[in-house]
């Protein structure tokens, strides 16, 4: 369920990609996707159906400056 929350660091699967302004990004989808069934299964069974889809996540860098960010705010609540 926090899977989007962390999306975009250095420590998740996958490429830093660029876009044609310069902006970097990582390309972030859910287990029940099209793309995380084709990828993870070789195919989208016929009795399931594709509940997510593939998102351009911006790039944040590492992960543990987000969780000090949290961190933070839960210390000042």
């Amino acid at each position: 369920m926090v899977g989007g929350q962390f999306a975009g660091h250095d420590q998740n699967p996958g490429e830093v990609m660029e876009d044609a302004n310069g902006k970097k990004y990582k390309a972030f989808y859910g287990m029940s996707s099209d793309k995380a069934q084709e990828t993870h299964f070789g195919k989208m069974n016929s009795y399931r159906a594709s509940e997510g889809r593939v998102l351009k996540i911006p790039y944040k860098g590492d992960m543990n400056n987000t969780i000090l960010d949290y961190l933070g705010g839960l210390r000042s609540t």
